[in-house]
């Protein structure tokens, strides 16, 4: 009975993890009008899935990160979904990477199996933001001094179709591949890919909007940069299987490009309380798997 719950969950993780992520994608191509609106969201889940069943294995390697003990998936699914309800309610864009490894901190550390090597993972997380605020500066100010010039050419359209692809894939091969990770078995993978269509198409995300209003003034060049520069970031984490966050490179990639024209372009407050929500996300991860086991050591 447990294991049909396992699978349940890995599908509801599934799918909100695809409707939250994949607005980041759908909204900025449904409001170029470079795709017709009605194809954008076949578009982008066919990718999700392409990067998943294509290099979503690789994290299967990432929990020896973390610990070298089998982990039990319904403390790591429960506590995960726990979470992003709860996020969901508040609007706040969260990091599924965050939140499954804090989850398997958690369980780690608990039963005193908790590796060293987990310092790599808090170092890439450091990392992939900062080298995607990086990324977005640098290529977002070459394009605003006019050395490229984009808006309205077929380079500009190109560009977006490549960057939509490229984070789509991504998406699919870390942050899905990592879910798989945690129970990798054929109904695990089916779960996922089910998970991902039916996320894409009927759940409803936040992140695009909470990024559209809050952080910079989004264009069609920021788009673009921010998709392109965070999917080079994750897609380098994922050959060293890492899991990142794809919410963190785009938004690490956003604040490049307001730097680029200066902090006034930034809501910096909004920043601070996205970057405290990271710190907070697998603390809290940890604490409630470390709750569930005590409770429930027989689950």
């Amino acid at each position: 009975m447990s294991v049909f719950i396992d699978y349940i969950i890995i599908f509801l993780l599934s799918s909100i993890i695809s409707g939250n992520n994949s607005t980041l994608i759908v909204g900025p191509l449904s409001s170029s009008g470079l795709i017709k609106k009605n194809y954008t969201t076949i578009f982008v889940s066919i990718f999700i899935t392409l990067g998943f069943m294509m290099e979503g294995g690789k994290m299967l390697f990432s929990i020896s990160y973390i610990t070298s003990m089998d982990v039990v998936p319904l403390y790591i699914l429960v506590s995960s979904l726990i979470l992003f309800i709860i996020f969901s309610f508040i609007s706040v864009p969260l990091s599924a990477g965050m939140v499954f490894s804090g989850s398997i901190m958690g369980f780690a550390l608990y039963y005193r199996s908790l590796s060293y090597s987990v310092l790599l993972i808090f170092i890439s997380w450091v990392a992939s933001f900062l080298i995607s605020i990086i990324f977005g500066y640098v290529i977002y100010k070459r394009i605003s001094r006019g050395k490229v010039k984009v808006t309205g050419s077929r380079f500009i359209f190109f560009l977006f179709i490549f960057s939509s692809v490229f984070l789509s894939y991504t998406l699919g091969s870390n942050t899905l591949g990592f879910l798989y990770a945690i129970s990798p078995d054929i109904w695990s993978y089916t779960a996922i890919i089910s998970g991902i269509f039916f996320g894409t198409f009927l759940l409803k995300g936040f992140t695009y909007k909470t990024i559209k209003k809050s952080i910079v003034k989004l264009n069609r060049e920021r788009a673009v940069v921010s998709q392109l520069s965070s999917s080079m970031v994750v897609e380098a984490f994922t050959q060293a299987h890492l899991p990142v966050s794809i919410t963190q490179g785009v938004l690490g990639s956003l604040i490049g490009t307001g730097l680029s024209k200066g902090y006034n372009e930034v809501n910096l407050s909004k920043v601070n309380q996205l970057i405290l929500s990271w710190v907070l996300t697998p603390l809290l991860s940890a604490f409630l798997v470390m709750v569930m086991i005590v409770i429930s050591p027989g689950l």
